[in-house]
């Protein structure tokens, strides 16, 4: 397949796929996982914006991405320090916009819930393969998901080949991978921003115990619940009660009770990824990651979007986290606030 023409200023369209699944949506199997596998030849039209900076050049193995300059990146950051070890731009301007990532093998998967994957090798993120598809999950070091045809597929990082395997397969991966206890919440409702928890053990379904907590949103880790509280321990929703800060407490699983509490500058979601939690700050951007046992910042930097343009920053919003455990480092995606020109 030859290259995308890249000494052309103006948008200009290429050979488009010449096997394209149907993607449709329907149930999802345990962590929303939707993938189309179809491997033949790939290309994707490229979008060029003379305004935005040239990102690099991707190295593909077996077919073309067609990356062009668009305006979300990956970062991969040194999990210890938060410093950037290299960034990339991702996605085609075609109205596929990456929504989340996930690592294995080497490979960084950055996905998009309306059929768009490129995998990027986690040592300089060249590209290494593309594909149409969807969600992807990494669960022990294994990529799966699910095709066009709602059949269970195992993803090889390195290729991005594909084969089927039962659905029982990646059940069992994931109910293992979840850990001895099982968390659910439930909103106490639409006019406050509360929860209520319930803490399972998975192996006898005893309820070990059940709570209501200020906040909208959670993540666990092995031993902690983290709940992101927005009002403070007020419960109330409005756009006048949002205050400067907002409250991180977690709880204890095997009993409930409070481990920490401790208010950061106004953020997004928590996100959790390998044993670290991390958060955006409002306005500024500046992204944190947390000890989730102590409440401790281990680090805090402003990370940008790299695909800046001569009229206008994009700072990004943090939107998804993957880490890879056998370096540390942290991959993290960052989508443009404005992602058409003016």
């Amino acid at each position: 397949m030859s290259p995308l023409d890249r000494g052309r200023g103006q948008a200009e369209a290429q050979r488009v796929a010449t096997k394209r699944l149907a993607f449709r949506r329907g149930p999802i199997i345990a962590l929303a996982i939707v993938l189309a596998a179809a491997m033949g030849t790939v290309t994707w039209r490229r979008v060029h914006d003379p305004d935005r900076r040239v990102g690099p050049a991707p190295t593909v193995v077996g077919t073309e991405c067609g990356l062009g300059q668009p305006p979300d990146a990956v970062l991969a950051v040194d999990g210890d320090t938060g410093r950037l070890r290299w960034s990339r731009l991702v996605g085609d301007m075609d109205d596929y916009w990456p929504t989340g990532v996930a690592v294995a093998r080497g490979s960084v998967a950055v996905y998009s819930e309306q059929g768009r994957i490129q995998a990027l090798a986690i040592e300089d993120g060249t590209s290494r393969w593309c594909s149409e598809g969807g969600v992807v999950a990494a669960v022990y070091d294994r990529m799966f998901t699910i095709d066009g045809d709602r059949q269970t597929v195992e993803l090889d990082a390195t290729t991005g080949r594909t084969k089927l395997v039962e659905a029982a397969v990646l059940t069992d991966l994931l109910e293992s991978a979840a850990g001895p206890i099982a968390v659910q919440e439930k909103p106490v409702d639409r006019a406050v921003q509360a929860r209520t928890l319930t803490v399972t053990d998975r192996a006898s379904g005893q309820i070990l115990w059940t709570k209501q907590v200020p906040g909208y949103q959670l993540v666990t880790t092995d031993s902690l619940v983290l709940v992101n509280d927005q009002t403070n321990g007020t419960s109330r929703v409005g756009s006048l009660d949002i205050p400067d800060e907002f409250t991180v407490t977690a709880y204890r699983l095997d009993d409930g009770q409070r481990a920490w509490s401790r208010r950061f500058p106004r953020f997004g979601e928590l996100m959790l990824a390998g044993d670290q939690v991390y958060l955006q700050g409002w306005p500024d951007r500046t992204i944190q990651a947390i000890d989730p046992d102590t409440g401790k910042v281990i680090w805090s930097t402003r990370h940008d979007n790299p695909g800046q343009t001569v009229r206008y920053s994009e700072p990004g919003d943090l939107t998804a986290v993957a880490s890879d455990p056998s370096t540390g480092d942290v991959f993290l995606l960052l989508k443009s606030r404005r992602p058409y020109r003016d």
